[in-house]
């Protein structure tokens, strides 16, 4: 057995103090259902499972005839949009996978009263879903029964061939609790995050950025408790010549620092992004570093301006150099494209993004000629759109105007610290704009490693 199953079992039988008589080996196929002949409430699940590629299979608790119950998926693969190993299924659903087809992997499912804990394919022992039902729980007519009660366990085959050994079940007494399960819970009968999840549209704010007090962590324990699965992003920047260049936050400026980066998150079940900050990063990193994370994005918040870089985000640094802000905002969406053909982003963040001074002129400044050049870009590259929830961009209009274009879209906050929310206005905006889960952007989706990297632009440090 596993380090993560051995600790497991050692710990439930201390509480327990026998395994409970269940099937130690199953073996599922599309359309195979094994009855396990239990009825337990709280309990302890332990085991190994192995699925053949591209395979799927569910294994339901608390469940009967009636069709009643949670499920767990067990369904490896990239990420794609389809819900991944451990999701708890229509509740907390996943989109990265912490295992890999055929090879043996580790899951445990812990119930305590009205509280779940599925960990499933790393040896961290770090859960991939905690869920607490609440005392009302949100659900979909379809999915009524999903509730917590006392029942059998089934394992499902749905696709290809699925197999489980090492199973053990052991029961545990009635009233028992998660020491773990500290944190306030959405209400779900106002929630969004559930309703999108019970209609398995996918929650994944993928502009994530560990700063301000904001650690992987503590991103690891909002994702569990809010249901929304996060892509964490470093900024890569290259060489650092003065204190302060860049973005907020740490600065990558190697590949092999990049690697070590990635290296370190891991185990963390979370999706690895990188943020090309600045307008320096294609000249500073290699596909060596590149190829590597799950996906990249970039924005216009910098731009090059008679060879200097401008963060126009900076009051200090923001300069029309003589321009009027007409002449300007040509200016300005001219460095958009020449940063979108030539930087290979997977994703356009703090999108359509204007200075301070200009913001209030957004629906003025920002005419349907200027979307335009920049959506004919997105659409050429197969570039997303990100929608970010803080900063309220793009606006529902440009949004709209994407979704005509068939761009796809993600979720994203661009945080500065602590304060990143739950994609308030991200979610209002899927009702608003008649955003379907189809209109949603994935990694699978990226085409940046067929692009040609140009350097396009001559920088006075």
């Amino acid at each position: 057995m596993s380090r993560i199953i051995i600790t497991a079992v050692a710990a439930a039988l201390a509480l327990a103090g026998a395994a409970a008589s269940f099937p130690s080996t199953v073996e599922v196929s599309a359309g195979k259902k094994v009855s396990c002949g239990a009825d337990v409430r709280n309990f302890i699940l332990v085991g190994e499972a192995w699925l053949a590629k591209d395979a799927e299979a569910s294994l339901w608790f608390h469940t009967d005839a009636s069709g009643k119950g949670y499920e767990v998926l067990f369904h490896n693969g990239p990420i794609d949009g389809s819900r991944k190993t451990g999701s708890l299924s229509h509740v907390r659903n996943l989109y990265r996978s912490m295992a890999r087809d055929e090879e043996w992997f580790p899951f445990e499912i812990v119930v305590r009263e009205k509280n779940v804990e599925v960990r499933a394919g790393a040896e961290s022992a770090a859960p991939v879903v905690r869920y607490t039902e609440g005392e009302k729980p949100y659900r979909l007519p379809q999915y009524a029964k999903m509730l917590f009660s006392r029942g059998d366990f089934v394992f499902e085959g749905r696709k290809g061939e699925t197999k489980f050994r090492d199973v053990v079940l052991i029961p545990l007494k009635d009233g028992v609790t998660n020491p773990d399960d500290i944190f306030p819970y959405a209400d779900e009968s106002t929630d969004p995050v559930i309703r999108l999840q019970q209609e398995d549209f996918p929650v994944i704010n993928f502009h994530a950025h560990a700063k301000g007090g904001f650690t992987p962590d503590i991103a690891y324990n909002k994702s569990l408790v809010d249901g929304i699965n996060y892509g964490l992003a470093v900024n890569i920047y290259g060489k650092i010549v003065r204190k302060g260049d860049g973005g907020v936050g740490r600065m990558i400026e190697t590949d092999d620092e990049a690697l070590e980066y990635l290296r370190g998150m891991n185990d963390l079940p979370v999706i690895n992004g990188f943020q090309g900050e600045g307008r320096k990063w294609t000249m500073s990193f290699t596909q060596r570093s590149l190829s590597k994370c799950d996906y990249i994005f970039t924005d216009s918040m910098t731009v090059v301006d008679r060879n200097r870089q401008i963060r126009l985000y900076r009051p200090d640094e923001m300069t029309y150099n003589g321009r009027s802000p007409e002449a300007w905002m040509e200016f300005y969406v001219d460095q958009i494209e020449k940063i979108l053909l030539n930087e290979p982003a997977d994703i356009y963040v703090n999108p359509f993004y204007l200075p301070r001074e200009l913001a209030p002129r957004f629906d003025e400044l920002w005419t349907d000629t200027r979307i335009n050049r920049v959506l004919d870009i997105l659409v050429k590259y197969k570039i997303a759109l990100e929608i970010n929830s803080l900063s309220r961009l793009p606006g529902h209009k440009v949004i709209r105007m994407a979704k005509a274009r068939g761009i796809k879209f993600t979720f994203g906050t661009n945080n500065q610290n602590a304060n990143i929310g739950r994609l308030e206005w991200a979610l209002e905006a899927v009702k608003a704009c008649g955003i379907t889960k189809d209109d949603m952007w994935f990694p699978v989706d990226s085409v940046r490693l067929s692009r040609q990297t140009t350097i396009y632009n001559t920088i006075m440090e």
